[in-house]
């Protein structure tokens, strides 16, 4: 088994978003990950995560489990 930890986008953390630069990283990171053999993802509930996922899950016709605990206030 192996574990892929992805960390979000450039984010802008005072809306929990990706700034126009990290909406580009997501989006480059989905055409990387469209070729991996995974067989589950989870996501944490995090704005910033999410809008990093997004392009991953939907290029890969994807849903993520989105798990509480992932979240942090850092």
């Amino acid at each position: 088994m192996r574990i892929i930890f992805i960390r979000h986008g450039e984010p802008d953390y005072n809306t929990d978003s990706l700034t126009d630069n990290g909406k580009i990283e997501a989006e480059l990171l989905s055409k990387r990950v469209m070729n991996w053999n995974v067989s589950e993802f989870f996501v944490s509930p995090q704005g910033r995560a999410l809008e990093t996922a997004e392009p991953s899950l939907s290029a890969c016709g994807r849903v993520a489990t989105q798990c509480d605990f992932l979240h942090t206030n850092l």
